[in-house]
């Protein structure tokens, strides 16, 4: 079952703006994209390489990354946000530190990152950072969090359990903004969340059958459904 997105992108200093104005430029830069094991780094990381970004990563302390990038001791860090509705403590109190401001590509890296099968969304700042970001727009690379069960669990128990979740999304998303995506579309989400990983692992049969009862399943991805 797929869950929810977290979707990566870059933040500079505000006063920056003028000379930093898409990922290339922080090009030879120092740039904290993230403590060496997460999974946004990788992401991130990714994303950058693609477009041809060789920044100088910078290990640094969460706690510190305002008042580094104040400093001018970075000059770019990774940003997230959580189901498009919410961020990390961390990113928040970076805000309050320093005038940051997101970073967005420009419509030639966009065209490359599509390119190479990265997945892009806009996501409305509103109140998610808690401060300005100064754009009205972000520009995300989103990757896909879920729960996932061996083939040890029946087919018709996985399938309960997808309607389960359905039935009560809404009630899921009330005590945490991370159930949003689901709460508002729970069978798109799954068809995003298969695409996204059809190429790596195997679909469960009880996802399978439920994605084919209500009308997202894609009959390319019939030979990806592993067999109890």
């Amino acid at each position: 079952m797929w869950v929810y997105t977290v979707e990566v992108g870059l933040g500079i200093h505000a006063r920056d703006r003028d000379t930093i104005k898409k990922w290339s430029d922080l090009s030879g830069k120092r740039v904290f994209t993230g403590p060496l094991p997460w999974d946004t780094r990788a992401q991130i990381e990714r994303a950058m390489a693609a477009v041809g970004v060789k920044h100088e990563y910078q290990e640094v302390d969460l706690s510190s990354v305002g008042s580094l990038l104040e400093q001018g001791s970075i000059e770019g860090f990774l940003t997230y946000t959580n189901a498009e509705a919410a961020t990390a403590p961390w990113i928040s109190e970076a805000g309050l530190a320093s005038d940051w401001a997101a970073l967005n590509p420009a419509p030639d890296e966009l065209a490359t990152l599509r390119e190479k099968g990265f997945d892009i969304v806009e996501v409305k700042p509103g109140n998610i950072f808690g401060k300005d970001v100064h754009t009205g727009s972000l520009t995300l690379i989103p990757f896909f969090y879920g729960f996932h069960l061996g083939l040890d669990v029946p087919a018709d128990d996985v399938y309960r359990l997808l309607d389960l979740v359905e039935k009560n999304a809404a009630d899921l998303a009330k005590g945490d903004k991370g159930f949003s995506q689901i709460a508002s579309d729970m069978k798109g989400m799954q068809r995003r969340g298969v695409a996204s990983s059809i190429e790596y692992v195997r679909v469960h049969p009880g996802l399978a059958r439920w994605m084919r009862d209500r009308g997202v399943w894609d009959a390319k991805w019939d030979a990806r459904v592993a067999k109890q």
